[in-house]
């Protein structure tokens, strides 16, 4: 366990390359390596997080979880495991859905950020549909986004961006990467959440 004091620095570094620290007050985790979290099953929380450009952050079990604000420029990933964020998901890079990974999404994402499907057996859960303007890639037969709290009424897609309709309000607008057409999804209601999945 690691504890950070007031205007503390933490720097830890392995032969084999790995780099993280923790800086200033608010106590923000800074990757500028390699973070694996997972093997022992048990969750794993971070209130501030900044994921650099060289940075790799991945969950193999359990849940890797980012409680308050996190900007991403390198990769996330969840293999296996649940990776989730709290709060929006800023910068740009890239968010991976490994294994039968989920990624839960509560506050959604900036368009920086791009969602790939790595196995065809993935989740990706949105809190907030509607907040989510990032980037999805790879998705086939097997893999689900799920649209938490939300009422389909309509949907339809166009120009590479899959909408949602609660009566006359868009609910989500999800962007994913040329070569789908219409046909490629389906979306049914499934209790209090929208089902979206490849046909």
């Amino acid at each position: 366990m690691l504890t950070e004091s007031v205007g503390a620095t933490l720097t830890m570094e392995s032969r084999h390359g790995r780099v993280v620290r923790i800086i200033g007050r608010s106590g923000v985790f800074v990757n500028e390596g390699t973070l694996l979290a997972g093997g022992d099953g048990r969750d794993k929380f971070f209130t501030g997080f900044v994921n650099a450009g060289s940075g790799l952050a991945s969950v193999t079990s359990g849940t890797l979880a980012f409680l308050g604000a996190l900007t991403n420029n390198g990769t996330l990933e969840a293999e296996d495991g649940v990776l989730r964020a709290k709060e929006i998901v800023t910068g740009t890079g890239m968010l991976d859905i490994g294994g039968s990974g989920t990624l839960w999404l509560n506050a959604g994402s900036d368009a920086g950020q791009t969602v790939d499907f790595l196995a065809g057996s993935g989740v990706l859960e949105l809190g907030v549909a509607a907040d989510f303007a990032g980037l999805i890639e790879n998705f086939v037969q097997g893999d689900q986004i799920e649209l938490r709290a939300t009422t389909e009424t309509g949907w339809s897609f166009a120009n590479n961006t899959l909408t949602v309709m609660e009566g006359h309000r868009i609910v989500a607008a999800l962007h994913f990467a040329a070569g789908y057409t219409q046909s490629d999804f389906s979306v049914s209601q499934s209790g209090t959440m929208v089902v979206i999945t490849h046909s």
